[in-house]
């Protein structure tokens, strides 16, 4: 059986669509990057971005865009009225529980209302917006930090597999709040200019905000149109070596490499070409860059955009999966923006230019804290 990418939506830093954002990947625009001053790093926001706004109306508000655009585009004539859909949202804790009234009242000794704690631990993003558009289907909310995206397309397409739903949303979202902006300044792994992925002195990563959404459906289901996308593969491994850095030699991300190309029947020169994690932190790029250069060999084509977009954290997955669809779609890539020069401890550099790239299978590759890997393999028909 096979899994149609039936239609897709998203918005980040450089464009509220895909194609939008695959034409600024190209065309290396990018605007400039706001610059927070009491977190000493670039912060890839929005243009309604408040770090003292209700997350939690942003974040609905979002889910529902999301979902709406990309399933009017999978469904031109309407979504079936007895289609099972099935909802997974990917996310970081910090999409919901980021009211810091709250959180000052509360350690004050203040009374607080129970509102913020009764939303965070009753109804998650995926129930919330499954029970306001009435779906029938499987609902879930995944939080495993940077691969909660991609995690939410795998486990997507194993329930189409299952047979528990006939069309499943995911949408991976971040909306950024003073929670991971202060948490990866403690960490010391922001950069306090733009982040600089695979070169040799990159120095961290920049916090970037946006949201993605892919709706799946068994090929050939009913009134989805005409797709030429597929989910060819998918895979997870956890190295679990710290809760916050990766297995220095790469043994979670390589094995989640090999296990994506094998559910997929594909060998590793039939990738042409890998969006990867590409954060800019020393050592995710490191072990990444090293896995990548051990199993794809010489000649493989990966970049990251993320000096582009920021790192979308949970919404980082489905982003770069739509990503290499679009750049599937016109066969071309971009360089990998902010790698001047590559680090010699990766033994094949990134892409550093723009170029032409052939073939039908792309690869995205998501590294999180836990030692958490997974990668996406997607087919172009």
């Amino acid at each position: 059986m096979k899994i149609c990418l039936a239609g897709y939506s998203l918005f980040c830093f450089l464009g509220d669509s895909a194609s939008a954002v695959a034409d600024a990947l190209l065309d290396s625009r990018r605007p400039p990057v706001p610059f927070a001053p009491e977190y000493q790093m670039p912060v890839f926001t929005l243009p309604d971005f408040d770090h003292q706004s209700d997350n939690h109306i942003r974040c609905t508000q979002s889910l529902d865009r999301l979902a709406d655009d990309a399933l009017a585009q999978a469904f031109p004539g309407g979504v079936p009225a007895d289609a099972r859909i099935g909802c997974i949202v990917g996310t970081t804790g910090g999409v919901l529980f980021s009211d810091f009234d709250f959180f000052a009242k509360y350690r004050q000794g203040a009374p607080v209302s129970d509102e913020t704690l009764r939303a965070f631990s009753t109804e998650p993003l995926a129930e919330h917006l499954a029970r306001q558009k009435h779906w029938l289907g499987p609902a879930m909310t995944i939080s495993n930090t940077c691969t909660s995206g991609a995690d939410a397309v795998a486990t997507g397409a194993q329930w189409l597999l299952s047979n528990f739903c006939d069309i499943v949303v995911a949408i991976g979202i971040e909306l950024l709040t003073k929670i991971p902006m202060t948490g990866f300044f403690a960490l010391g792994a922001a950069d306090k200019q733009v982040a600089r992925p695979f070169d040799r002195d990159r120095a961290g990563m920049n916090v970037g905000e946006g949201g993605a959404c892919v709706v799946m459906t068994r090929e050939n289901f009913p009134g989805a149109r005409s797709s030429h996308f597929y989910l060819r593969g998918a895979a997870s491994a956890c190295d679990a070596y710290h809760v916050t850095a990766p297995d220095p030699d790469g043994i979670g991300i390589s094995k989640a490499f090999r296990n994506a190309l094998q559910s997929a029947n594909l060998t590793a020169a039939d990738i042409a070409f890998i969006c990867a994690h590409g954060t800019g932190t020393i050592a995710n790029d490191l072990c990444e860059g090293k896995a990548i250069s051990t199993i794809f060999g010489k000649n493989v084509n990966y970049f990251s955009s993320n000096a582009m977009t920021g790192h979308l954290l949970g919404a980082a997955g489905i982003a770069k999966l739509i990503i290499a669809l679009e750049l599937l779609d016109r066969q071309m890539i971009p360089p990998s923006y902010g790698c001047i020069n590559p680090d010699p401890q990766i033994p094949v550099p990134p892409v550093m230019t723009k170029r032409a790239v052939s073939g039908r299978f792309a690869m995205t590759s998501s590294l999180a804290f836990g030692g958490i890997n997974t990668v996406l393999i997607a087919e172009r028909v």
